[in-house]
């Protein structure tokens, strides 16, 4: 599976729940991933390790953190 894979977020926006930020990867999945600070990641680019796959979404955090 893709679990303890790195890749490549387009973020999207902020999740429906709002905890965290949703983005695409290059195989078009939807990815949830929490991102350090305050900041409006929108349009932007992360580095993210798949940490769970669900039915109809994938978890990750970003990549290189211990």
């Amino acid at each position: 599976g893709r679990t303890g894979s790195e890749t490549e977020l387009l973020i999207e926006g902020r999740s429906r729940r709002g905890a965290t930020w949703q983005g695409r990867d290059p195989y078009n999945a939807c990815v949830n991933v929490p991102l350090p600070g305050d900041g409006d990641f929108t349009g932007r680019l992360a580095r993210v390790e798949i940490t769970e796959a669900r039915h109809h979404s994938l978890f990750a955090r970003p990549a290189g953190d211990a």
